[in-house]
């Protein structure tokens, strides 16, 4: 019998330097928020408590200056500059789900140091708009020569032992 061991999520960003063709690849283990954790145990208590599956609907990929560690209270970036919907997502084998995003040569330019993913209803193109899902901190130039290809990579392990899930 397999039981559910633990939730993991990573960004896996990828910085390709559009006039020296350098490549940087950056792996980034994510703080998810409070509501993810209330979610699955309403999840499997029967109750709602007013959430529905698209509050959590991943929808925007946002970015931002300010560098404050990520904690699981936290409801918005602190200094957002940009975001983005998602360009694709699927679930693939392993128990895992991926969402590709990508900043183009004139997104989100600056420095970067923080990233979160929002979702639900209310998120739209708006800063800070809809339901802050998860955010890492990094420190990350972000300029007209690069594109940044990301990849938000959620997981759950099933087993009985550590599993190392994400790759």
């Amino acid at each position: 019998m397999k039981s559910i061991r633990c939730f993991g999520n990573k960004f896996k960003i990828k910085i390709t330097d559009i006039e020296t063709g350098e490549v940087k690849r950056l792996d980034i283990d994510n703080q998810l928020m409070a509501i993810n954790a209330m979610a699955y145990l309403n999840m499997l208590a029967g109750q709602t408590s007013g959430m529905t599956l698209g509050d959590l609907q991943i929808r925007y990929l946002a970015v931002g200056t300010d560098g404050t560690p990520a904690d699981p209270e936290q409801t918005g970036l602190f200094a957002e500059i940009f975001r983005c919907p998602f360009e694709d997502q699927g679930i693939t084998g392993n128990y895992t789900l991926n969402t590709l995003f990508r900043l183009d040569t004139t997104d989100g330019n600056g420095l970067i140091q923080e990233m979160g993913i929002f979702g639900g209803p209310a998120a739209t193109i708006t800063p800070n708009s809809g339901t802050l899902l998860s955010r890492i901190t990094l420190y990350e130039t972000k300029s007209e020569n690069k594109i940044w290809d990301i990849d938000r990579i959620d997981s759950v392990a099933l087993g009985t032992s550590a599993v190392d899930w994400i790759k």
